[in-house]
C-alpha cells in the first residue's frame, strides 16, 4: 500500500506541474493538496508497517 501513495503522489505531482503551466496557480494548489496528503498517508502507513514489525519481533 505504501508504493501506492507514492505512486499517487507523482501523478498528482506531474498534474500540478501541468496546471501550473497551463492555467496558473489559482487552480493548481488542489493538486499539491493531494501531493502533500499522499506523502503523509505514506509516511503514516511505513510507520505503521515497521511498528507491526518490532512488534512481531518482540512477540506483543
Amino acid at each position: 500500500m505504501e508504493i501506492v501513495w507514492l505512486i499517487v503522489a507523482g501523478v498528482s505531482l506531474g498534474f500540478f506541474v501541468h496546471a501550473m503551466i497551463n492555467v496558473g496557480w489559482h487552480k493548481a494548489y488542489v493538486f499539491l493538496i493531494f501531493v502533500g496528503l499522499s506523502l503523509l498517508m505514506y509516511l503514516w502507513r511505513r510507520s505503521l508497517r515497521k511498528s507491526e514489525q518490532e512488534n512481531d519481533r518482540t512477540g506483543f
